[in-house]
């Protein structure tokens, strides 16, 4: 199963997680957990470090097209591992959705190099 950026913005939000938290956890560097949620395709070694990492807290849920879009389901128990007032990445909101607000993407693109 290929990890999304859909995926990545849906575990974000739902432990409410900032951008490096999220890499951290995952191994991963900051600008990748970016350009995956910008929609651009994972190397496998990504998708297995993400799926490692956050097996214990959901579970994956793969499109079907014409069904349904790619999704999470939280475990049985699992509570936001985050700190939703942590400000040191982006700011993961307990809002419904993505879980993030409006301003935490200006951080993540600043660095950002546009893809010719």
């Amino acid at each position: 199963m290929t990890i999304t950026g859909d995926h990545v913005r849906m575990i974000r939000g739902a432990l409410r997680l900032n951008t490096v938290n999220f890499a951290k956890m995952c191994g991963v560097d900051k600008m990748t957990v970016s350009t995956l949620e910008r929609g651009a395709k994972a190397q496998s070694r990504t998708q297995n470090k993400i799926r490692e990492a956050f097996a214990p807290y959901v579970e994956f849920i793969e499109p079907v097209e014409g069904v349904r879009g790619a999704g999470i389901v939280m475990k049985w128990g699992v509570e936001p591992i985050g700190d939703a007032t942590d400000k040191t990445g982006d700011e993961a909101t307990s809002k419904p959705g993505e879980g993030l607000d409006a301003r935490a993407w200006d951080d993540d693109f600043a660095d950002a190099t546009p893809i010719a």
